[in-house]
């Protein structure tokens, strides 16, 4: 690349890497606000029962009967 291309990529790339940056800044702060408008609730977890064969085995090592 000659030398006169050279500053002006490394420009354009530092102008780019500074643009990208004060992107992710303002997507982080409106995300931040959206969030505190949005009511949190937690997710109800699914509880699923562990299947005889599988405590009869559990306890087969465990030496219970």
């Amino acid at each position: 690349m000659p030398e006169g291309q050279k500053n002006a990529f490394l420009v354009q790339l530092i102008l780019e890497n500074a643009q990208r940056e004060e992107l992710e800044t303002i997507l982080r702060r409106v995300l931040r606000e959206e969030l505190k408008t949005v009511p949190s609730q937690p997710v109800p977890q699914q509880k699923e029962a562990i299947p005889q064969e599988m405590m009869g085995f559990l306890g087969s090592l465990l030496g219970e009967e």
